[in-house]
């Protein structure tokens, strides 16, 4: 049985934007919050905006970060709250990057994350892992 890892957006898109595969991927099962799937997306969207990634290439990005193998883990109500409230005690003006936190915790996971605000914020909460420190 795989060991659990819930998996944010910044580390989606730093994976499936890498030259070569992140070793070590395979020995976890990678969990998200449903808004993973859009915030995946926008990230994409950004990272194209931004020039970081060329124009030509964004419908192969987008492609490749959609076939990435991650379940989504639908969240109940208490789940958003106790994401509210995380938030809201960490002087977070939102509740996404708690919902991976919360998520994490629920799970007994790390979470991976190339997201340096996050790991500022909530390393003291939960593991946090960069993709390259998986190998």
């Amino acid at each position: 049985m795989k060991a659990p890892l819930v998996i944010d957006a910044s580390a989606a898109l730093h994976i499936t934007l890498a030259d070569d595969p992140t070793p070590g991927l395979d020995r976890y099962e990678l969990l998200a919050p449903a808004l993973f799937l859009s915030e995946r997306t926008s990230a994409l969207a950004a990272a194209a905006f931004r020039a970081a990634i060329p124009e030509t290439a964004v419908l192969q990005a987008f492609d490749r970060v959609e076939a990435l193998a991650v379940r989504i883990v639908d969240t109940d109500r208490v789940h958003r709250r106790a994401a509210l409230e995380l938030a809201r005690s960490l002087g977070w003006a939102n509740t996404y990057d708690a919902e991976y936190v919360i998520l994490a915790k629920a799970m007994g996971s790390a979470i991976l994350t190339t997201d340096e605000r996050l790991r500022r914020g909530a390393a003291h909460l939960v593991e946090m892992l960069d993709p390259q420190a998986l190998a």
